[in-house]
């Protein structure tokens, strides 16, 4: 019977495997071409000059546009053209001058307005940083850093400092004011630029959650700012009191990175997506007609349509393996309960008991001595298909970073306890399988007059004070394993001091039989009661959903740490700028 279930499995492995192996090279192709298509960006971070000329980074370089003429010019080659935000953020100074801030160096680059490189300061900032500018300061949103810095023009060091932001996304600097938007505060803060105190907090309405920064700027009669929404950007204007005064939807997939105000009043923004620059008039976005920038964004443009088609086709492939592999799983299941059913168990031997004239149900059989409840097979093809289920979960968890870093390792950390448990509850019965034992003896309950068996292990009735039912409020657990447990509780001597701590109850049974757990504890008691002369009524509790022994937690610990392991590999492959 046992070289049967090896020949079923192998079968089964047969088929799996091949498809498992393909479905993994879509995956990695699939993740590819998305992460490629993620770090794609146009023309990110603007600025305008007093002639009304934009200047603007693209692919970490500079360039000098004039809409008027359509004429376009490269100001400064960075030499970095490898990856997105190589420059953060770029402004002018009062004389023309081009100032950027690195992240890599942690450095600010003075260049003149002809593009040559007069001064390097260190920034003082953590990681990214916008950046302001007059003819004796540098403004610096620290936004790692959680704060506004002031550095001296000529020197570097720092004047003054602004701190209590969550993370200031964008600055800008109009009339000796200082304007600082802090997206995760609603909130945009006015500072003194002469000595950083705050002057004014503007509370905005914004609402829902946003992907990537809020965008900053001023305008002689309102503040703007702008937010990239999941599809479609939005466009604000704020009276300087903080009311709104007008909402400007994007067109589809608008990702707003930068706007700025020309000398004439003019609006420009930045989409970060669509490689467009857009004119921000009162009813809407006109883009920028410009053959020029056109030219210069068409070779990323060709690749991006050439990065989405592939992503299509990997994914309509990827739903295909997975309908195969549903397939084959549910068909194995289907032959297996067949099998079974046509020539009984295939795992151990029943309990050999004489029946007595209430008839058992099949998941149980009793006699005047003995009453057996057995848990439930665990089916391999169902372990494997929750497996397949979760793995997509937890890739979206690790690649989607959230700027909460706790919120993000939480997320990381469900993932593989969830994962954990399911791969060590399959190499057990794999395990078990090859062995041809039964991999459910550890969990038979058989109920004597002495006390009740788990497995082997037997827990005498005069040193139980009471049996109980419980919700899961461990979800994780629940949802893996079942929604409800049988637990009981000591005398007082017998206490597991621990796990009454930790979960409210000394013990509980694996939440695995097909006996209603109300069913199984009211048994449990009544034979309690028999035996002992002690009747008590049954429990309802919540708390933890297992009940570990130390191999379990080793196993536990030990499986969590490869599987999280893997997530940071992951993190730095594909999630990591």
């Amino acid at each position: 019977m046992g070289m049967e279930i090896k020949q079923s499995e192998k079968k089964l492995l047969l088929k799996i495997v091949p498809l498992l192996l393909i479905a993994g090279y879509l995956v990695y192709f699939y993740m590819g071409n998305a992460m490629a298509l993620k770090d794609m960006h146009g023309a990110e971070w603007i600025t305008s000059d007093a002639q009304g000329r934009l200047c603007f980074v693209y692919h970490g370089d500079v360039y000098r546009f004039d809409p008027a003429g359509d004429s376009l010019t490269t100001l400064i080659r960075t030499g970095v053209r490898t990856a997105p935000g190589d420059v953060m953020d770029i402004t002018l100074g009062p004389a023309g001058d081009i100032l950027l801030t690195e992240p890599r160096s942690r450095e600010i680059r003075i260049y003149t307005p002809e593009g040559t490189l007069s001064q390097t300061l260190p920034g003082s900032f953590r990681e990214n940083a916008k950046i302001a500018a007059d003819d004796k300061r540098i403004y610096l949103a620290d936004m790692q850093g959680n704060r506004v810095i002031a550095l001296d023009r000529a020197r570097g060091n720092i004047l003054w400092e602004n701190t209590g932001y969550i993370i200031p996304d964008a600055i800008d600097l109009r009339n000796n004011i200082v304007y600082v938007s802090d997206e995760d505060k609603n909130m945009v803060r006015m500072l003194a630029a002469e000595d950083g105190h705050v002057i004014k907090d503007i509370q905005m309405r914004l609402s829902g959650y946003t992907f990537g920064s809020a965008v900053l700027a001023l305008s002689d009669e309102a503040l703007l700012l702008a937010q990239a929404y999941s599809r479609d950007g939005l466009l604000q204007k704020y009276f300087v009191t903080g009311s709104l005064m007008q909402t400007i939807k994007g067109p589809d997939g608008f990702m707003p990175a930068d706007m700025t105000v020309t000398p004439s009043g003019e609006v420009i923004v930045t989409d970060d997506t669509n490689y467009t620059f857009y004119r921000v008039q009162n009813d809407g976005l006109v883009p920028m007609q410009s053959e020029q920038l056109r030219t210069l964004f068409e070779g990323d443009l060709a690749m991006k349509s050439r990065l989405k088609s592939n992503t299509v086709y990997s994914r309509l492939l990827l739903l295909g393996c997975a309908a195969a592999l549903i397939g084959i799983l549910v068909y194995h299941q289907k032959t297996t309960k067949e099998s079974e059913g046509a020539s009984g168990p295939r795992y151990g031997s029943p309990v050999q008991q004489t029946a007595i004239k209430s008839s058992p149900t099949p998941s149980q059989t009793v006699d005047q001595e003995v009453m057996t409840i057995k848990p439930k097979q665990q089916n391999i093809s169902s372990l494997l298909l929750r497996l397949l289920l979760i793995i997509p979960i937890g890739i979206v968890l690790i690649l989607n970073k959230p700027h909460h870093t706790v919120r993000y390792w939480g997320n990381v950390g469900i993932f593989v306890m969830a994962a954990s448990v399911i791969c060590i509850t399959l190499v057990r019965e794999l395990s078990a399988r090859r062995r041809g034992a039964d991999p459910n003896a550890r969990f038979l309950l058989k109920l004597t007059p002495q006390g009740f068996y788990v497995g082997d292990t037997l827990h005498a009735w005069h040193t139980i004070a009471s049996f109980g039912v419980q919700g899961s409020s461990a979800k994780l657990f629940a949802s893996l394993e079942g929604m409800r447990v049988v637990y009981w509780k000591y005398k007082p001597g017998q206490r597991k001091a621990i796990m009454r701590f930790l979960a409210g109850y000394d013990a509980a049974l694996e939440p695995r039989y097909e006996m209603e757990p109300g069913k199984i504890a009211e048994h449990l008691n009544n034979w309690k009661t028999k035996y002992t002369g002690q009747n008590t009524e049954i429990e309802k509790g919540r708390g933890l959903n297992r009940n570990l022994t130390a191999k379990d937690v080793v196993l536990l610990i030990g499986t969590a740490l490869l599987i999280f392991g893997a997530a940071i590999a992951l993190v730095f492959v594909f999630g990591g700028k």
